[in-house]
């Protein structure tokens, strides 16, 4: 070891008043050995580091770095408090704190807090929206060549695909969760099997995003065995919980709606407020898919969903339960009360989650509709379908697409109804067969 640790041992032990020969007892060693130690003549081994730094009560972080006595604690108090307050909807003081940690952080030589103080921003970032200051964040985390032990990189990697996800980059979304994966399930020692199952449940859900339902299938079925197998409720949960959502895509409601009972049960077992208030959202929405909607369960679903969230929920989060209570509104016939709560939507959003914004419009648009402005309407269904097609999710797009084409056509506006028509057409993958006018060249018959 370095001169400098040895000093820094003879000055914490003179600062408590240990006497040399009472530490080079304690630690079973000679007063001549500790003498040369704290001279800087002999290096001190590993082992014999960590039993200095725990005669002197400190870390031997603090024994190796120099970190002033005392600045290690107190940075450690300020990041528990900063992850507190994030934990309990304080986002704004959240923030602020870490940021001024990460200030101080970068004066010291312990890597450690740096990346617990970057990882703290991030996630403060993303539960105030601000999405695409926290994907920076994020990806400077995940480039590092090795991260402290408080930060497990599965998660990491989770967050940082479902923000991608948010902004429409389902490609590196996808890229992200793929490889973490596989690291996950491959590293040693193992990841828990919780991380593993959410991290493959959130990977599915972008592929549902990108319209791949097959992948995402394959995907949630794997996270479900897993779960099974050796799983906690925290894992069965989430697995359950996108398996709700891909069955309600592939429009089988009962599977959506059993699984997503199945995931609020096992949420409601472990107290995860956040989850369970926004399974009620997922509850909402499933009941307004069903053939006959039922708007009045799905209000009062949100209703309770929103009261737990203003607590514990990010943003985002209360963006996607106003989507949800908004569609209600307008399924009850309340266009107004719609309207003003898509507005309230749209003011949670950052400007980078092309996704949610795009389906907001959609609202907006039959909002305008319900209240005779056809024209402000025909703007916002365009806005929409644009927004969501930047999205990477040619299924979700398809289908905005094709809320345009039906209302051009409910206006009179047979020509606009028809290309919107033909656009999410080609977008849910259907082609035009180009041989056909050829063909009806050679039969004599007039192309239709």
């Amino acid at each position: 070891m370095s001169k400098e640790t040895g000093e820094r041992v003879r000055a914490l032990r003179t600062a408590r008043g240990i006497a040399q020969a009472d530490l080079a007892a304690t630690l079973g060693v000679s007063k001549s050995y500790l003498s040369h130690i704290e001279a800087g003549r002999r290096p001190i081994p590993g082992p014999m580091l960590q039993r200095v730094a725990s005669a002197l009560e400190v870390e031997v972080e603090q024994l190796e770095s120099g970190i002033p006595a005392g600045l290690y604690e107190d940075v450690e108090l300020k990041l528990a408090f900063a992850e507190l307050s994030l934990r309990n909807g304080d986002r704004a003081t959240a923030a602020e704190e870490f940021a001024a940690i990460l200030e101080r952080a970068k004066d010291l030589p312990l890597q450690r807090f740096l990346d617990e103080a970057t990882w703290g921003l991030a996630r403060a970032d993303e539960a105030n929206g601000q999405l695409e200051s926290a994907i920076v964040r994020y990806e400077e985390l995940l480039g590092r060549h090795a991260l402290s032990g408080a930060v497990s990189k599965a998660v990491l990697s989770m967050r940082l695909l479902m923000a991608y996800s948010e902004c429409g980059d389902l490609g590196r979304a996808v890229d992200i969760g793929e490889r973490a994966i596989e690291e996950a399930t491959q590293s040693d020692p193992a990841e828990e099997v919780t991380t593993i199952v959410e991290l493959i449940s959130s990977v599915a859900g972008c592929y549902l995003e990108r319209g791949d339902l097959m992948r995402a299938q394959m995907l949630i079925d794997r996270a479900i065995a897993l779960a099974a197998e050796d799983g906690t409720p925290r894992s069965r949960a989430a697995a359950a919980w996108n398996a709700a959502i891909i069955a309600e895509r592939r429009h089988d409601a009962v599977g959506a709606r059993r699984h997503a009972d199945r995931a609020l049960a096992l949420y409601s077992e472990i107290d995860g407020t956040r989850s369970v208030a926004m399974l009620r959202v997922v509850s909402a929405m499933l009941r307004l898919h069903q053939d006959e909607p039922d708007h009045v369960g799905a209000l009062a679903e949100v209703e309770v969903a929103l009261e737990e969230l203003r607590e514990v929920g990010s943003r985002l989060d209360l963006a996607y339960a106003r989507s949800q209570q908004a569609r209600a509104l307008l399924r009850g016939g309340d266009p107004v009360g719609a309207g003003e709560v898509a507005r309230r939507a749209l003011q949670d959003l950052s400007t980078g989650d092309r996704l949610l914004t795009g389906h907001m419009m959609i609202v907006l648009g039959h909002v305008s509709m319900m209240l005779g402005d056809d024209e402000e309407a025909l703007a916002y269904f365009e806005q929409a379908a644009t927004a969501i097609e930047d999205v990477e999710g040619p299924g979700q797009a398809g289908t905005a697409w094709r809320e345009v084409g039906e209302a051009y056509l409910e206006l009179g506006r047979q020509q606009e109804g028809i290309a919107a028509l033909r656009r999410a057409s080609d977008l849910a993958g259907a082609t035009y067969n180009p041989l056909r006018p050829s063909l009806a060249a050679a039969t004599g018959r007039v192309a239709r």
